[in-house]
C-alpha cells in the first residue's frame, strides 16, 4: 500500500522513471473506489446540483494555472495518479479523466463513482465535469443516483442551470444540452430561439466536435422553420 501511493505520487511530480513498472489497472481502481467510499465529500456532491457546485472547490490559484487535459488513457493506465491529481493537486481535469476512464472500463453497478468524480470535476471549476454529471442526471438510468428520488421538475430544473452555467464558460456539449432544455422545455418554458441560439453557441465553440454533430440537425430543423415562415 505504502509503494503504491509513493508510486502514484512520483508519477504525478513526473519523477517516475519510463521504463518502471505500472500499477494494473483494476487494483488501482479498486483502491481508488474504496478511498471515496472512505471519504464523505464524495457521496455530498454526488448529491448536489452541478450548478450549485460549478467552482466551489476551486483554488484560487488555478484561474493562473491552466488546468492541462487529461487523457482518459492516461488514467487508464494509472488511475491512481489521476485520483491524488483529482484529490491532492486539485485539477479538475484529472478527475474528469479518471471519471471517463471508471466510465469506459465498468459496469454501471459502479456508475456512483464516475458520477461522482464528474461532481468533483465540476466543483474544481471544470466545466464539461458539470455537463456530463448533469448528463447523467438527465439520462437517469445510473445506479443509486441520488436524484432518482427528486421529483422532475426540480431535477429539470436543475439541469436547466447546470446547462446553463457550462455553456456559459463555453462547454461545448453544455450548449448542446442547453439547446435541450430550451428546446423540450425542461426547467424552462420551451423557446425554440433560444434552443437555436444554444444549438449555434455549441458550434461555433467547436465545429468538428460531436457536440456540434449532436446539435447540427436541430439547427437545420429550426433554422428551416425560421425560413418557411414557421413559428420557431
Amino acid at each position: 500500500m505504502r509503494f503504491a501511493l509513493s508510486f502514484a505520487v512520483l508519477a504525478v511530480l513526473g519523477l517516475v522513471p519510463a521504463n518502471a513498472e505500472e500499477p494494473a489497472y483494476d487494483a488501482a481502481a479498486s483502491e481508488v473506489m474504496e478511498r471515496m467510499d472512505s471519504d464523505d465529500r464524495y457521496a455530498a456532491i454526488h448529491a448536489m446540483c452541478p450548478a450549485d457546485l460549478f467552482g466551489k472547490d476551486q483554488p484560487f490559484w488555478r484561474p493562473l494555472v491552466a488546468d492541462r487535459n487529461v487523457s482518459l488513457e492516461t488514467c487508464e493506465k494509472d488511475a491512481m495518479s489521476c485520483f491524488l491529481r483529482c484529490s491532492e493537486a486539485r485539477s479538475g481535469a484529472a478527475c474528469f479523466g479518471l471519471a471517463r476512464a471508471f466510465q469506459e472500463n465498468h459496469e454501471d453497478d459502479k456508475s456512483r463513482y464516475w458520477q461522482m468524480l464528474f461532481a468533483q470535476a465540476c466543483a474544481l471549476g471544470y466545466a464539461a465535469g458539470c455537463t456530463n454529471r448533469g448528463a447523467g442526471i438527465r439520462n437517469g438510468y445510473y445506479a443509486d443516483d441520488p436524484f432518482d428520488d427528486v421529483d422532475r421538475s426540480s431535477t429539470e430544473l436543475c439541469l436547466f442551470r447546470t446547462f446553463e452555467a457550462s455553456c456559459g464558460d463555453d462547454e461545448a456539449w453544455g450548449c448542446s444540452m442547453h439547446g435541450q432544455s430550451y428546446y423540450y422545455g425542461e426547467g424552462v418554458v420551451a423557446d425554440p430561439e433560444a434552443a437555436l441560439r444554444a444549438y449555434r453557441k455549441a458550434c461555433d465553440i467547436s465545429p468538428d466536435f460531436a457536440a456540434c454533430d449532436f446539435a447540427r440537425p436541430r439547427i437545420e430543423e429550426l433554422e428551416g422553420g425560421a425560413e418557411g415562415g414557421g413559428e420557431l
